[in-house]
């Protein structure tokens, strides 16, 4: 009898040594296991054009993307994961995932980490889920148990997959509320790319309001309009320390929001997401002789200005007890002449 539903493989950090080591070998992907020096375990995912080095355990966050063998994220940052280190001494993975009970850069009167416990924390449960079909590809899976007793009882479960092309990837994140009381909850996907090569950020113009909140630090005055009109042009841009913007959506949220970072070559990434509760999006730029990343759309639930920002502005998101929230998005990577093709059909 066929197997038509996938089955699990459960990852245990003995099966991560120093030595790269293989897991799976199919006709369309390959899945090998390794151990950074540091001690923290990775997975490695090859499938198409796309690798995907995968940290299970810490944070699942993914570290890095690489199409045709080119990593696409951020520059001058942490080179390799550690664990028992705070936000900003690891902060080098291309995607991270922020919350939950609180997330963005503390404001006053909050006492939590930068972008809150998820980027550091330790999953409980991984495993890969092996698709029945040859020509398919294994989807990235974690859960985290986060229970601090007086404060919070929550699990929270990510799901990554995989283009078997390689050049696109999903992200589902469940957060379930074991308490019974209402949980208030925030997400932010940091999702880090290269700023090198990049020409212009086309971001969603719909949003409620006109809401465009923008934190330049780095004073450029040309960045506010460019942004509203929808379009920012990136060369000569400098934004030291950072550029940060917020769009609410709110009650303009479309079924799926998208933005593109377009490149100097004509190619572009885009990213999109859907669910309601990510009603906002953050656009997070940095530029500097030492340092350059394009965080052209973070899909969020809030400003990332901190908690009592957040709560003051009506932002949080409130999950019932025993009560599950749902959030998904999207990114991936378009040849020159793929785009030439939608724009003529679009």
């Amino acid at each position: 009898m066929s197997r038509s539903r996938p089955w699990r493989l459960r990852l245990d950090p003995a099966h991560f040594g120093l030595r790269e080591a293989w897991l799976l070998k199919a006709a369309s992907y390959s899945v090998s296991s390794f151990r950074y020096q540091s001690g923290v375990e990775a997975i490695r995912v090859t499938c198409g054009r796309g690798e995907i080095v995968w940290l299970p355990f810490l944070g699942q966050q993914l570290w890095d993307w690489k199409i045709d063998g080119r990593s696409r994220k951020f520059t001058g940052f942490v080179e390799t994961p550690a664990r028992g280190r705070t936000y900003l001494q690891n902060y080098g993975a291309f995607l991270i995932h922020c919350g939950v009970t609180a997330m963005g850069n503390p404001g006053q009167g909050d006492t939590h980490p930068l972008h809150g416990e998820l980027p550091t924390a330790a999953f409980d449960r991984v495993w890969l889920e092996i698709p029945a079909a040859a020509s398919g590809s294994p989807a990235l899976c974690g859960s985290l148990h986060w229970h601090v007793p007086y404060e919070c009882d929550y699990r929270c479960l990510v799901r990554t997959t995989i283009d078997p092309a390689g050049t696109s990837v999903g992200v589902e994140v469940t957060v379930r509320n074991e308490s019974g009381l209402p949980l208030e909850a925030m997400y932010l996907a940091h999702i880090n790319f290269a700023l090198a090569g990049a020409a212009l950020v086309r971001c969603t113009e719909k949003h409620a309001d006109g809401a465009i909140r923008i934190r330049d630090e780095s004073a450029n005055s040309g960045a506010r309009a460019q942004l509203i009109d929808g379009a920012l042009r990136l060369a000569g841009l400098r934004a030291d320390p950072e550029f940060v913007a917020t769009i609410r959506h709110g009650s303009a949220l479309r079924q799926e929001e998208e933005s593109r970072l377009v490149l100097e070559d004509g190619s572009s990434f885009w990213v999109r997401h859907g669910s309601a509760l990510l009603d906002h999006h953050v656009v997070w730029i940095t530029s500097t002789p030492d340092r350059g990343a394009c965080g052209f759309h973070l899909p969020s639930t809030a400003a990332p200005d901190g908690l009592a920002a957040a709560r003051t502005a009506g932002e949080l998101k409130l999950i019932p007890p025993r009560g599950t929230a749902k959030m998904a998005y999207s990114f991936g990577y378009n040849d020159a002449e793929q785009r030439g093709k939608e724009q003529r059909n679009g």
